[in-house]
């Protein structure tokens, strides 16, 4: 959910990674597992929860599992935020996950810049 910056609500901090498409982001991660080995152990020994609403209730993880996460995220100076949303943009446009529903924010910010 879109919070206004002037807002008084106070939330924990959240990644943007953490607000995605759930079947997207879990592909657009497998897409590195070559690249990061630690990534590949982390998906094939967490099941993908059907009933998960956005990337970050995708995987039941441990929080050492978070921060092979993490640290995936911030490697190249925090390059890898920019290649994972690259990869998730091109993977979300494939027939196979044509059809997988945008989490209302990006609808929200799709709207606002219209």
């Amino acid at each position: 959910e879109l919070v206004d910056v002037n807002s008084n609500i106070v939330n924990p901090p959240t990644e943007i990674e953490d607000c995605l498409n759930p079947n997207i982001y879990y592909q657009s991660l497998i897409e590195f597992t070559i690249e990061y080995p630690e990534l590949k152990d982390l998906i094939y020994n967490n099941v993908l929860y059907d009933s998960a609403k956005n990337s970050f209730e995708a995987l039941d993880l441990r929080q050492s599992e978070r921060l092979v996460i993490k640290s995936f995220f911030d490697d190249k100076e925090g390059f890898n935020k920019i290649r994972f949303a690259k990869k998730y943009v091109e993977l979300s446009q494939k027939p196979f996950f044509r059809d997988e529903e945008n989490p209302n924010w990006i609808l929200e910010i799709k709207e606002y810049v219209k």
